[in-house]
């Protein structure tokens, strides 16, 4: 029972990795002071041919549709000073899969917590059965996703073009996602160069937090590490 807990934890840890990612992909994903930093930063407003009110009003829209709160991805806003459905069909139709898409990465994270938890659960109410804290299989679990992770990270930054193109034939089962500049306001909205600064604020904001979550694991471990001569003496 003692081992299939430590495997348990072991791959917890791993999924932990991955969750917590996902989680945070969700987080930047739905920060809309991120999209209005980039709008600026690259121009956006110039280049659609709108104002930071039309791209608010369109960023808003967008963030309730990947939240899934809303079913339908329609706003219309000034486009060269013309009233205008700012998706066409296109990308309506790209932006399903993309909702899906974060729809599961969530549901996912979830799961994974709850198994998490109940890991934690077990350990707490057999702490004496099982023994002491896992502190081996859990650091291995993290180095696991850790490394899988970091592997995947390094492409992003070196090859981020190439990492793009591939994590959308991952991803997508169409060509949807290939849009045109020229006739497409989604491409322009958030262009390679806004994807690249999301990726790299991603990376970063999950490696803090996988560094704090890991030293709380060894904290736990270390104060509930069994102490050999705590009773010597009495």
């Amino acid at each position: 029972m003692k081992r299939i807990m430590h495997i348990f934890a072991g791959l917890c840890a791993a999924l932990f990795v991955v969750a917590l990612l996902l989680s945070v992909i969700r987080g930047v994903a739905l920060n809309k002071e991120h999209y209005m930093d980039q709008y600026e930063k690259n121009g956006t407003a110039a280049v659609i041919g709108t104002d930071e009110a039309g791209l608010s009003q369109v960023t808003d829209e967008l963030i309730r549709y990947l939240a899934a709160e809303d079913d339908v991805l329609d706003v219309q806003i000034l486009i060269h000073g013309k009233l205008q459905p700012f998706y066409n069909q296109r990308e309506v139709d790209h932006m399903v899969d993309v909702q899906n898409v974060m729809s599961l990465a969530h549901t996912v994270s979830l799961v994974v917590y709850g198994l998490c938890a109940a890991c934690a659960i077990a350990w707490a109410v057999q702490r004496k059965r099982l023994g002491g804290f896992p502190a081996k299989a859990i650091p291995v679990g993290f180095g696991v996703g850790l490394v899988a992770l970091v592997a995947i990270a390094l492409y992003a930054y070196l090859d981020f073009s190439s990492f793009w193109t591939a994590f959308h034939h991952v991803i997508f089962t169409n060509d949807l996602w290939i849009l045109n500049p020229m006739t497409d306001n989604l491409i322009n909205l958030v262009p390679l160069p806004f994807f690249f600064a999301t990726c790299m604020k991603i990376i970063l904001w999950w490696a803090g937090l996988l560094a704090v979550f890991a030293l709380g694991t060894f904290a736990i471990g270390h104060y509930t590490k069994p102490r050999a001569n705590a009773h010597k003496g009495n």
